[in-house]
């Protein structure tokens, strides 16, 4: 029995690409060549998250890219082939396979999750410094104020501990590691060995000790 096949992919220019793709849409509208906005649409894919305005009738998956364009607060969409029924989104939270479905961006030039990123740092490399450096920032803040507490207020610098459990600490044992942060993810290791304790007498949330403190402790397992 083969496996089954995921979403076909169909291309998904990078966000360096922007200027030649623009420079041969000009010259080339209409060939029907790669370069043309169809070219970075998923096929058999819908895109989950926050709707602008949906449910609005389109022949093609083009106008209803052309529908995303024309409403300010659209980045994604998805179209209904079968129904011809357009979903505006304002944000992709994911993607899913869906039968007779085509998503795709607001703009085929330029990847919408990382258009920002580009545009503000030179490099990835540049942008993931930034990224562990405001990281840096927030732990800071909360191994200065809040220490083993569930949250920070970083605004009062009060401690939140609705649960007791370092909810804040656990869930960013994995972090610090992947960060490369091993003095902060030791030490944090430390307190979870000396002071984390599991028996709560009080009413916490099983979701949020699964994903925080199940998750946390699994992730930073070995």
């Amino acid at each position: 029995v083969g496996e089954k096949a995921g979403p076909s992919i169909i291309h998904y220019p990078s966000p360096h690409e922007k200027e030649r793709i623009v420079q041969a849409n000009k010259a080339d509208m209409g060939s029907g060549e790669a370069v043309q906005e169809k070219t970075c649409f998923e096929a058999e894919v819908d895109y989950y998250g926050n709707d602008v305005d949906g449910g609005h009738e389109a022949d093609t998956a083009e106008a209803c890219q052309q529908q995303c364009v024309n409403q300010d607060k659209c980045n994604y969409f998805t179209f209904e082939v079968e129904r011809k029924m357009c979903w505006l989104k304002n944000t992709k939270i994911g993607r899913r396979p869906g039968k007779a479905l085509v998503s795709g961006p607001r703009n085929c030039s330029e990847v919408m999750e990382i258009r920002e990123l580009y545009e503000k740092y030179e490099s990835v490399e540049k942008a993931s410094e930034a990224v562990v450096s405001a990281f840096k920032h927030a732990w800071k803040g909360y191994s200065k104020f809040c220490y083993g507490q569930d949250e920070l207020r970083p605004v009062s610098r009060g401690c939140i501990n609705q649960f007791g459990m370092g909810l804040t600490l656990i869930d960013s044992l994995d972090t610090l590691h992947i960060m490369g942060l091993e003095e902060e993810f030791k030490k944090a290791r430390e307190w979870v060995k000396r002071s984390f304790r599991a028996k709560v007498h009080k009413e916490v949330s099983v979701f949020e000790t699964i994903i925080r403190v199940l998750g946390g402790l699994l992730s930073a397992y070995g």
